[in-house]
């Protein structure tokens, strides 16, 4: 299931019309949890950062959104109230992040030459037995099956039985158990049914203008760059510039409240 965790942005109004920004983004590309098979030929030893550690190119990518967000935004560290997931990855993700959206300028440099700051980070289907990887294929379990793509996506050789056919099968059954993420754009009506690709990230701005307060909602999918422009998204009953009145009442039947 994809980790993923949340930070707010918040804007002083007298600087532009956004008012408030939230940010849902995906963890960067990161090493499996484990062997995605008890007989796959790659071990940690592949993995320099150990088993379900973030990638040098998960850092890049997680570096690359926090620079995007700079760029967009302008934020400063007193706007921003963020929380993360608390496992490993998703906290070195939001580190990443922080790191390239928040660098030290002016009195905020500690040691000359050192672009880096500490930021405060807050951390809140069918089964089948298959011989060539040497345990039952579950919905448990589909996702350590899937980190088979990572392996190929960083050039490691794969058995003959690793086909395109068996590798979309694969996507398909874990796209049926994807995470939070797809589970928003899913409930929303927003989502393509693709997988969502690490370092992606679903983003809703509030706007005013002339007194009426208005939602913008936007998906960035492209985690390989820090200046590609973001996907607007559309609610299936209202306008790309959602009044708010109208978003609440869309998203009212599908938000869960919790009463004690």
């Amino acid at each position: 299931m994809a980790l993923l965790f949340s930070i707010l942005l918040l804007l002083p109004f007298s600087l532009s019309e956004l008012l408030f920004v939230s940010v849902i983004w995906r963890h960067g590309d990161r090493a499996p949890g484990n062997l995605p098979y008890p007989l796959d030929p790659h071990n940690i030893t592949a993995w320099p950062r150990g088993w379900n550690q973030l990638t040098n190119e998960g850092i890049k990518q997680t570096n690359d959104l926090g620079l995007w967000l700079r760029n967009r935004y302008m934020v400063e560290t007193q706007h921003i109230n963020g929380v993360f997931n608390k496992d490993e990855r998703s906290l070195s993700s939001a580190q990443s992040v922080m790191a390239s959206l928040f660098p030290p300028e002016a009195e905020f440099v500690w040691k000359k030459g050192f672009t880096w700051q500490p930021i405060p980070i807050h951390s809140n289907g069918e089964d089948r037995d298959d011989p060539n990887t040497g345990m039952e294929i579950t919905a448990l379990n589909v996702d350590n099956l899937y980190d088979i793509t990572r392996e190929i996506s960083h050039g490691l050789k794969q058995p003959d039985w690793v086909t395109d056919e068996v590798v979309e099968r694969i996507k398909e059954f874990k796209r049926a158990h994807d995470g939070t993420l797809s589970s928003l754009l899913g409930t929303m009506g927003v989502s393509n049914g693709e997988l969502i690709p690490s370092a992606a990230a679903v983003i809703a701005e509030l706007h005013r203008e002339n007194g009426k307060d208005f939602v913008q909602l936007w998906f960035r999918n492209e985690s390989s760059s820090n200046t590609s422009e973001p996907i607007q998204l559309t609610l299936p009953e209202c306008d790309s510039s959602c009044p708010l009145s109208t978003f609440n009442a869309i998203i009212a039947p599908l938000t869960i409240n919790s009463t004690k």
